[in-house]
């Protein structure tokens, strides 16, 4: 091969590997490219609703979160708000409104309008981390003084939530609930005994029809209504060992193929559904149906509300 002959198929080499690179680098670019991340809100827009809040009786610490999140890779954002009061242990009602009061107009006058197009910013005060009100609702206005005494009174139980919120079709609503989690099912009397005229009580307070409890214990667990300012009334314990006997007879130990899929209690609006799956295929004797009416009879003798079996097929 002759030296010019070289130098020419070099030269061609050399053309298809630059055409190759300037076609293949956008598209590696393309590949690897991150959109960037959106500007964020001015941090003094946060500093000025803390400081707001930190200076309202009650208040021990406030955080307040304004961003914008980025989504789908960061080719577009939603705006993100969230304001956490922590109060002081002797916080009364009226100071706990005045708090909910001052976020509305303090988070109205400085957060941009894309916080606020979809209704008011949410704002979570909270004695600890077991204590909670979160307030949620495009019109705070209806959240009122009882519903604040209310809340402080859950405070003496081991665990409240409260929560005053609305979806985008419902008006807002005020709800109450605790959690009892107990070592044994015998034990859950004792904690029953304890907290359900607590949070009944403040559902009176409050206003509102009812409340909800949570109970977990060794294979029993759920969420049960019971109705405003209803008193202990003893059987909790006994409805947990049903439930824990009903398990045991038709779900069988993991990974047996059970009649029962899953069994459960669940609350909803101011009903106790005692949820039965049961798996395709597979019939619930009549000695089943009998050990789930026992359970709710013993709920309803130990005062939660409107329990009633609700029995799919899984």
């Amino acid at each position: 091969m002759t030296k010019k002959l070289l130098w020419v198929l070099l030269g061609i080499v050399a053309a298809v590997v630059a055409v190759v690179f300037a076609i293949g680098a956008p598209i590696t670019f393309g590949m690897t490219r991150e959109y960037p991340e959106p500007e964020q809100p001015d941090p003094a827009i946060a500093q000025g609703i803390e400081e707001q809040l930190e200076q309202q009786p009650g208040v021990a610490q406030v955080t307040v979160v304004v961003e914008r999140e980025c989504i789908d890779r960061c080719k577009g954002w939603r705006p993100h708000y969230q304001a956490t009061v922590d109060l002081v242990p002797s916080t009364t009602a009226e100071q706990v409104q005045q708090i909910v009061a001052t976020h509305d107009a303090s988070s109205a006058e400085r957060l941009p309008s894309e916080f606020t197009d979809r209704g008011g910013p949410a704002v979570t005060l909270r004695f600890d981390d077991q204590h909670s009100l979160e307030v949620r609702a495009a019109d705070h206005s209806g959240f009122s003084t009882a519903m604040a005494q209310a809340f402080v009174d859950t405070v003496v139980l081991t665990t409240a939530r409260a929560a005053y919120v609305a979806s985008d079709d419902a008006a807002a609503a005020f709800e109450l609930s605790t959690r009892l989690e107990v070592a044994t099912c015998a034990d859950l009397d004792g904690a029953a005994q304890t907290s359900v005229p607590v949070i009944t009580g403040a559902a009176t307070t409050a206003g509102i029809p009812s409340v909800e409890v949570q109970f977990s214990c060794p294979r029993a667990y759920g969420t049960v209504a019971v109705a405003a300012g209803t008193p202990y009334q003893p059987g909790w314990s006994v409805f947990a060992t049903q439930m824990v006997d009903f398990r045991e007879t038709y779900i069988g130990e993991p990974g047996d193929d059970g009649i029962v899929q899953d069994f459960t209690a669940y609350a909803y609006e101011s009903e106790t559904h005692l949820d039965v799956e049961v798996n395709s295929g597979r019939t619930l004797p009549d000695e089943g149906h009998a050990q789930l009416q026992a359970i709710v009879d013993q709920m309803a003798a130990a005062g939660v509300l409107n329990p009633t079996i609700s029995i799919t097929q899984f």
